[in-house]
């Protein structure tokens, strides 16, 4: 497994000058290229000093002409906000400037808080997102194309320059729901996989369902990159206060992703989450990777055992930058040294039109009584009066899907939907019995945590005789 490096540009003082900031960015970039990181990455983000990166292919080409071997990549390029053909011009450009060393990584973005200021909303913004990398990926491999869909269309046109790299860079995407993962498996594009706060199980089960994706598709599973927060420290007291600062930085970043919150210049109030959504330092320290050397190189281990083809670290979170160098260099000392085994690192090459197998499955529709016919599409308000009718009508708590039928509605990567909490979205679990994924909602009245949400889930299978079910359908064509 090789390893990235995530550069947060993180504000957490406004008397912070930005051009310090900026400075300390660069100086985590330098020490990375000459520790041998694969790939430093720069997110997107807008309006808010947790992650002060508006523009994140600006800061790839400068990081680039300072330093000489590290590729260079966003994480992510938030693709609804834009014109597709604009943003394929803009990366050719970019890797043309980069002498080809550029990654590319698309996502379509889930801060409510940016949402509302660009006129943006979740179906929107998934609807865009697969008609702009449709039209970016043939922008870089075609000449005089036109293109006609719902959300864009122009005539026969070519982008100018080409990308420097053939046929394109090698192309990411954020994803955790089944039709991102399916989308990305069709088309050839890496996955970059963040269970956030989450235990590793989220990501045990993330990985379960892309490869029944894959197999369901006939293709072969992408490459995936994994992220997580890591500080590599011989002090359990700086181990403490940082799993504290963490805390804050999640529950600050659940806020701007649910619009919740009071943002002041910048500056977003953490604002305590919901009941059953919260999470102590201790909790964070036991999930993530903090601690001393030999700790976190026994943690790293499992996340490659899942089949990570890079993983992706982030230091910065609020901290000094003194203590973030130092981490750093511990990180390359004694931890990075356990996973060197020369093997080059997975990339992707995108299919512009995409490839599947010609026949599937019949779908598996088990747990739709009462449902009206629009169910796939609806939004958590929809999903909120469903199950308050359900509720009344035979104290229903939850719906079970199959994940090729699964319901498109969108969630934080802790599974909660709407803004307070109410319905936890679970994506990590399979059936009973052989383990194939589904998709579970759960409406909480109670403040149930996850494990009583997944024990009841997995009831609710057993009573539906889910495996049986599943495993008799017929083949038919597509």
């Amino acid at each position: 497994m090789k390893f990235d490096y995530f550069v947060t540009h993180t504000r957490a003082d406004a008397a912070e000058p930005f051009e310090q900031l900026y400075a300390d960015g660069l100086e985590q970039v330098r020490i990375c290229d000459e520790m041998g990181v694969d790939t430093i990455w720069f997110p997107e983000h807008q309006f808010t000093n947790q992650l002060c990166s508006p523009a994140p292919l600006i800061s790839a080409v400068d990081a680039a002409h300072r330093t000489r071997r590290a590729r260079l990549g966003t994480a992510v390029v938030i693709t609804p906000y834009y014109d597709p053909l604009l943003v394929a011009g803009q990366v050719a450009l970019a890797d043309q400037l980069m002498q080809g060393r550029l990654e590319i990584g698309f996502g379509r973005g889930g801060f409510r808080y940016e949402y509302e200021r660009l006129g943006m909303t979740e179906p929107l913004a998934a609807a865009r997102q697969q008609e702009a990398l449709e039209i970016i990926l043939r922008a870089w491999t075609e000449t005089d194309f036109a293109y006609t869909g719902t959300h864009f269309k122009f005539p026969e046109v070519t982008i100018v320059p080409r990308p420097l790299q053939q046929p394109c860079p090698p192309t990411w995407i954020a994803a955790r729901t089944p039709d991102s993962m399916r989308f990305a498996a069709e088309h050839g594009i890496g996955i970059m996989m963040a269970p956030q706060r989450q235990p590793i199980t989220r990501l045990v089960g993330q990985m379960r369902l892309l490869n029944a994706i894959c197999e369901d598709l006939g293709v072969t599973r992408p490459p995936v990159r994994m992220t997580r927060e890591i500080w590599v420290t011989t002090s359990r007291t700086e181990a403490r206060q940082v799993a504290e600062l963490l805390a804050e930085y999640h529950t600050v970043q659940w806020n701007l992703h649910q619009n919740t919150a009071p943002t002041i210049d910048g500056f977003t109030e953490a604002v305590p989450l919901p009941k059953g959504y919260e999470i102590s330092p201790d909790e964070l320290i036991a999930r993530g990777i903090i601690g001393d050397p030999e700790h976190c190189a026994e943690q790293l281990a499992e996340y490659a055992a899942l089949g990570a083809d890079a993983f992706i670290a982030t230091f910065d979170w609020g901290q000094p930058q003194r203590d973030i160098m130092r981490s750093l260099e511990l990180f390359a000392e004694r931890v990075v040294p356990h996973f060197a085994d020369g093997r080059p690192v997975r990339r992707p090459v995108p299919d512009p039109h995409g490839r599947t197998r010609t026949a599937v499955r019949e779908p598996v529709l088990i747990d739709v009584d009462g449902l009206a016919g629009d169910w796939m599409t609806w939004e958590a308000d929809a999903w909120l009066g469903q199950f308050e009718r359900a509720w009344a009508a035979e104290r229903r708590r939850s719906y079970v899907f199959d994940f090729a039928t699964a319901p498109k509605v969108r969630a934080h990567a802790d599974g909660s939907v709407d803004v307070q909490g109410l319905l936890r979205l679970v994506s990590d679990i399979g059936c009973p019995e052989c383990g194939r994924p589904v998709i579970g909602l759960y409406r909480r009245r109670e403040g149930e945590d996850r494990a009583a949400i997944t024990r009841s889930l997995e009831g609710r299978m057993r009573e539906l005789r889910w495996h049986e079910r599943h495993t008799n359908r017929r083949a038919v064509a597509r």
